[in-house]
């Protein structure tokens, strides 16, 4: 199995998903294409983790689908697309996490500059009296 390392298997797991379900209705061989993946032992770890039912008794990520063509139509199965749209969910929360973060730690930084604007303005005020 393809197990040299795992960094690489997820985020070649994420490319195949999100690009599975950016293309419904493709060819195993265009996916191959597509995501360049020659070698044999990735190619047995995607029909692995994709294309075959888990033992847990899901559905494969990726199923046949129903075609007009004369050639052999994939895209994502029910659990797939659900997968997509969660993992792009999780993607997009953790962007607002982090564009709140510099939003709150902007608004810390402006409030501590204009408290100490106060400070310094009514020290000047009460040495002027």
């Amino acid at each position: 199995m393809f197990k040299q390392n795992t960094k690489s298997n997820e985020s070649l797991y994420i490319e195949i998903l999100i690009w599975a379900y950016e293309n419904y209705g493709f060819t195993l061989e265009k996916m191959w294409q597509a995501l360049n993946i020659t070698d044999a032992h990735k190619r047995q770890w995607v029909l692995d983790n994709f294309f075959y039912r888990p033992p847990s008794g899901d559905s494969p990520l990726i199923q046949k689908v129903p075609a007009d063509k004369m050639e052999e139509c994939l895209g994502l199965s029910e659990r797939g697309i659900l997968t997509a749209i969660n993992y792009l969910s999780l993607k997009e929360a953790r962007e607002d996490s982090k564009r709140a973060t510099r939003i709150a730690l902007t608004s810390i930084v402006i409030g501590i500059i204009v408290g100490l604007v106060q400070i310094i303005v009514q020290f000047r005020a009460e040495i002027g009296e």
